[in-house]
């Protein structure tokens, strides 16, 4: 999953795209559960983006309401 967003494969440490000077950056993810194990992307995602001088201020979720599919 960390591969698909490209601040967690940086070139040299750096994001390769230009946010505004105290910008805001909102980010859609998605938990996943694979092999019967939950994984939080969204901790991850955040940890990624505070190792490089971001500040998470909020976070929102929303909970679905049918029966997720089985893979």
């Amino acid at each position: 999953m960390r591969q698909c967003y490209p601040y967690t494969r940086m070139p040299h440490g750096r994001p390769t795209w230009v946010l505004r000077e105290r910008g805001v950056l909102i980010v859609k993810c998605q938990d996943e559960v694979c092999a019967n194990r939950q994984r939080f992307t969204h901790v991850e995602i955040m940890g990624a983006c505070e190792s490089i001088g971001f500040v998470a201020e909020g976070l929102f979720v929303v909970v679905r309401q049918n029966r997720p599919g089985v893979s």
